[in-house]
């Protein structure tokens, strides 16, 4: 299904073809997913120092493999036979049938002692019986290093049932985000398949054994390599730009999370909360220009988030912040005024350096999410008027923003049961205990009025608690918890939300959880069990006994080894740029000049307007997988024909014209990008190809690609330095290779 080679043949193409299709784009939806898929699953023959070698015969690419259980080599089945001893019958020995095990070989392989068998992830590439181009994973289930041979790994993997009869299959493994070679493998006979990959060449054992060189951990201070420089900053801003990456390579990465943790919030504007009514305030304030745009629609906020996002020195913070929002989700769909969203958004920018915990009971209590999921004025239950107290806070808090339905292990995989069936981590009576516990809040009394059971809207404080309406009947918990309807705390809304929250936040599930959803947000979509287990480990301990911190958090997430490197081209690592990401990351590499206005509509049109998602799930789901594929892709569930073709058209206009300033603002400026850095490099298409390569690719651009753009540009029949430097920032800004951040 997924065309592997896809991406290289349309840079092989001539350039006036491929001009043309880079231009236009795909416009039929299969084009498009063959087209970004083929770019997430595009794996350079060429190997890196880094990347794990899988070794094969001495005269071809086929594996050095063998059955786990037999000892056989191929061809293989896809059940085999497992020996156990049955001691109810005198130690006899028996065997069952199981999906098979092979064994492949590799080198360059260096762990770290906690590096199992979960930090890799292995494909296979075959042809099926009809023809269909089948991408399969192969489950990685044991690592270990050779005895007697310690510079070689023994890597074991289970065969699918989908590669019976396949013939040959091309195999790859992935270990930190750097794919090894691929090697061939016949599966229910050998030959037939697909044909090696361009430049493939035999990768038998070496007849003097390397020395093994222990991994280190890098503290990542001093100067680092460009390429992983350029990386960083896409994880850790809103976009590199041309001096970030020169300071930050020139620093190291921790001096730059250290300005980071240390620098002073941006903010959002401090809006006067309006009447409810839009009609009758803009009628009586007719005068006031913009009046329901200004004062009932997100426009003040969307504004200042780009303008925050282009220039603002707390970028990691922002990043953060944005993240979260798309965790903890309140959405300008339901809360109309920008005077609501404001404190919402100054809460999230406030905790993302500080501690989870805060960061929880700040959420509940601000009286735009208390609006959104109906925690305000949540009565207490009352049977003879029919009021149950209100679920829905309750049940996106442990749902959506810290556990999840079923509970996980540390590295964020299902726990099962005996019958092998994923566990809950709550019922619907755990459900009603906290929906109970969530009764009791009102928004906090306007200044100058007199506080009653239920205050009307005021969204400029936290929600306060209103014992008189708070439930104190038991209320159940997560693990069997239960606040008995004796407690101190029953009759006192603000002692249970504690209680309740310290029960949440002391879960096991929470730190696999957020561990997750911030490195799909910040570096990769589909991160290893190992990776999230390390994020895990430093969200329950941070070295000094503290459970939450973020800045140990997040400094787990962009210094883990998954993260970091030169190269990162395993088939299922990194993500598609979400569109405020590839909005902003353009505007700031080239140096954009703007004034915020217009943006929004920009990335609206590629599926995402901030601080409107369509509903509390947020824009896509972070379990989202590419069609046909095993690859969690949360990004590609807002991806089209359509949205994709907003991609395109942004970078034409941005290009070769400008988001022209609002008629309806004084002082409007608009968006225009500065091309005088690129144009000086313009007389020599080699060296503006390379730049952009360099800081757009971070050096991964194919031969191929290099070649095709350098032509085009050098063969223009218009030779400005403005139109050459253009074609080439089209080309590589529209391509697959840069739409996916890796």
């Amino acid at each position: 299904m997924i065309e592997r080679t896809f991406a290289p043949r349309l840079m092989e193409a001539s350039p006036s073809t491929a001009f043309a299709f880079l231009t236009l784009r795909a416009v039929k939806n299969i084009s498009l997913v063959c087209l970004l898929v083929c770019a997430l699953c595009h794996v350079a023959q060429a190997q890196t120092g880094d990347a794990p070698v899988l070794l094969s015969r001495a005269n071809s690419t086929r594996a050095v493999a063998i059955d786990y259980a037999s000892g056989r080599g191929e061809p293989f089945g896809v059940t085999g036979r497992t020996k156990t001893r049955d001691f109810r019958n005198r130690g006899a020995v028996a065997a069952k049938s199981t999906q098979a095990r092979i064994v492949l070989y590799a080198m360059n392989v260096r762990r770290f002692p906690d590096e199992n068998a979960s930090a890799f992830t292995a494909h296979a590439d075959a042809n099926a019986s009809d023809g269909t181009r089948l991408r399969i994973r192969l489950p990685v289930v044991q690592v270990n290093q050779v005895a007697g041979k310690e510079w070689m790994t023994s890597i074991v993997v289970t065969v699918p049932n989908e590669l019976a009869n396949v013939g040959d299959a091309l195999i790859q493994i992935a270990f930190r985000g750097v794919g090894s070679n691929r090697v061939r493998v016949g599966f229910g006979r050998i030959g037939g398949g697909l044909p090696d990959d361009a430049g493939a060449r035999p990768t038998p054992a070496p007849t003097t054994p390397p020395v093994v060189v222990p991994p280190t951990i890098n503290p990542y201070t001093g100067a680092q390599p460009v390429a992983d420089t350029v990386r960083f900053l896409e994880q850790a801003t809103f976009g590199a730009t041309p001096e970030l990456i020169a300071r930050v390579s020139a620093n190291g990465f921790q001096a730059y999370l250290d300005e980071q943790f240390n620098s002073a919030s941006s903010d959002y504007p401090a809006l006067e909360p309006r009447p409810l009514s839009s009609a009758d305030y803009c009628t009586a304030e007719a005068a006031i220009p913009n009046c329901f745009r200004d004062n009932y629609t997100m426009f003040p906020v969307q504004v200042r988030f780009f303008q925050n996002a282009l220039r603002g020195e707390d970028q990691l913070r922002q990043r953060v912040a944005f993240a979260l929002s798309q965790i903890f989700v309140v959405s300008g769909v339901d809360i109309e005024q920008p005077s609501s969203m404001s404190p919402f958004a100054r809460v999230l920018l406030r905790n993302s350096f500080g501690n989870f915990r805060t960061l929880m009971e700040d959420v509940t209590l601000n009286p735009a999410m208390g609006r959104y999921l109906d925690m305000v004025n949540n009565d207490k239950p009352n049977p003879a008027r029919g009021i149950e107290p209100n679920e829905n806070y309750a049940r996106e808090l442990l749902q959506l923003f810290t556990i999840g339905l079923y509970q996980l292990n540390l590295d964020g995989t299902l726990k099962l049961d005996a019958s092998g069936k994923a566990i809950p981590t709550y019922d619907q009576e755990t459900v009603e205990g906290f929906a109970n516990v969530f009764t009791g809040w009102t928004y906090a009394t306007k200044p100058g009025a007199t506080p009653i059971t239920r205050n009307p809207q005021y969204y400029l404080e936290p929600m306060i608690p209103m014992a008189n309406n708070h439930s104190t009947i038991a209320k159940e918990l997560l693990d069997g918890v239960v606040i008995p309807a004796t407690a101190a705390s029953a009759s006192n809304p603000n002692a249970d939300l504690q209680i309740a929250l310290d029960n949440i936040f002391n879960h096991p599930n929470v730190a696999p959880f957020t561990a997750k959803h911030l490195i799909q947000k910040l570096v990769t979509g589909n991160p290893t069990p190992a990776y999230v287990r390390r994020v895990a480990q430093k969200f329950n301990d941070n070295g000094a006994g503290v459970r939450g911190d973020m800045k140990a958090v997040i400094t787990a997430i962009l210094f883990d080894p998954e993260a970091r490197g030169d190269i990162k081209n395993a088939p299922d690592y990194g993500k598609l740029r979400e569109p405020t990401l590839f909005v902003t990351s353009i505007l700031r590499l080239f140096n954009a000049t703007s004034d915020g206005i217009g943006l929004v509509d920009q990335t609206g049109g590629m599926g995402q307007r901030v601080f409107q998602s369509p509903s509390v799930f947020n824009f896509f789901s972070p379990f989202y997988k590419i069609p046909a594929t095993d690859v969690t892709a949360p990004e590609f569930g807002i991806h089209n024909t359509n949205t994709t073709l907003y991609r395109s058209n942004f970078v034409h206009t941005m290009t070769y014209d400008r988001i022209r300033p609002s008629t309806l603002d004084a002082g409007a400026t608009g968006t225009i990008i500065n091309f005088a850095a690129w144009e000086a490099l313009a007389a020599n298409p080699a060296n503006l190809v390379n730049e952009l390569d360099r800081t757009m690719l971070h050096g991964s651009m194919t031969p191929a690609m290099r070649d095709l753009i350098t032509r085009t540009v050098t063969n223009m029949t218009t030779t400005t330095a403005s139109a050459r430097a253009k074609t080439a920032i089209y080309l590589v800004a529209t391509s697959p290779h840069y739409a996916i951040q890796r």
